[in-house]
Parts: C-alpha cells; sequence; structure tokens
C-alpha cells in the first residue's frame, strides 16, 4: 500500500474517533496509549474488511483481537 494512502487512511480514522480517544493517543501513560492504539487498529481494520468507516469498540477484547490481527498483517511477508 502507498504510504500517503495508508497516512490518510489513519488521519481519516483518528478524526472520527472521540476526542477522549484522541488526548489518549499523546497520553505519557503507556496503558492509555496502547488503549488508543489499539481502538484505531480496529477501526481500521474493521473500515477495511466492511468497506465502511470506522467503527469504535468499547470492549477491550474486540480492540486487542483487531490490533493483533493488524499486527500480523502488517508482519506477514510481502510478495517481492
Amino acid at each position: 500500500m502507498h504510504p500517503d494512502l495508508l497516512q490518510a487512511i489513519i488521519l481519516a480514522a483518528i478524526a472520527k474517533m472521540p476526542k477522549a480517544t484522541k488526548k489518549q493517543l499523546t497520553s505519557m501513560v503507556q496503558a492509555k496509549r496502547e488503549r488508543a492504539e489499539g481502538l484505531l487498529a480496529a477501526s481500521i481494520v474493521v473500515a477495511s474488511c466492511s468497506g465502511g468507516e470506522p467503527l469504535f469498540y468499547g470492549d477491550r477484547n474486540t480492540a486487542a483481537r483487531m490490533n493483533y490481527i493488524c499486527k500480523s498483517l502488517y508482519n506477514r511477508p510481502r510478495a517481492q
């Protein structure tokens, strides 16, 4: 995926996030920051799977699962 497209997707997902979650992305508390990153990753994965706008989940298990999926997709070997 082109880096500019990826950046646009992330910025669009951040724009749709609630204000409190946006603040947590810059938090000095690592747990808050990780939770916000997980919600962001989950919203991007759900949006790409459903073809719609990012969805946000308050359920930590769902966010953690989606974050794991996002990381595993990012870390998979790429075709040359």
